[in-house]
């Protein structure tokens, strides 16, 4: 298994943009605007054709941060990949973030079965804490990545306070 090296990860998009013929996307030309301008590009990162905003200074309920990265046309953030994963944990890392950050998954509708904010089924790779020997607990129907462990945490999506993941599409 290999860990995201952020080193290489912009290496390979340089070059692949340079074989392409595209510009390379930062955060000014992918992020939304309007955001960006609002509260500074040091809480956004881009990955492939996906925007983060690591909103660190407001722990909130669930639905709350739900509410808030729609509000701009946007998502909780969903680590479909390992890959998408290790690079948001780095970053919480890189920002000091040690506390866990909600991220777009639940199991609201179905105990046990969790979904991603777009409604796709998750699958996991040995990340989720219940599969490390503590099994997820009824009731706490809401995930957050756990910088600590590199884990994912449920938690009661309502009574729970966390900062969060926001995950937007790369503007064109």
């Amino acid at each position: 298994m290999f860990a995201f090296d952020a080193n290489l990860h912009t290496l390979i998009a340089t070059a692949l943009q340079a074989l392409t013929g595209t510009g390379i996307t930062t955060v000014e030309n992918g992020c939304p605007t309007n955001v960006v301008k609002s509260v500074g590009s040091q809480f956004f990162s881009v990955l492939g054709d996906a925007c983060f905003q690591f909103v660190t200074n407001d722990d909130v309920p669930f639905e709350t941060a739900q509410k808030t990265c729609r509000q701009h046309n946007g998502t909780l953030a969903m680590p479909k990949t390992k890959y998408i994963n290790d690079f948001l944990l780095q970053e919480m890392q890189r920002r000091q973030q040690l506390k866990p950050m909600w991220i777009g998954m639940q199991d609201t509708i179905r105990e046990g079965i969790y979904v991603w904010e777009d409604g796709s089924q998750v699958r996991h790779w040995g990340n989720m804490h219940y599969f490390n020997g503590e099994p997820f607990s009824s009731g706490e129907d809401c995930l957050a990545l756990n910088p600590l462990d590199w884990q994912w945490h449920d938690f009661d999506c309502s009574n729970e306070k966390h900062s969060f993941i926001c995950q937007y599409d790369v503007q064109s």
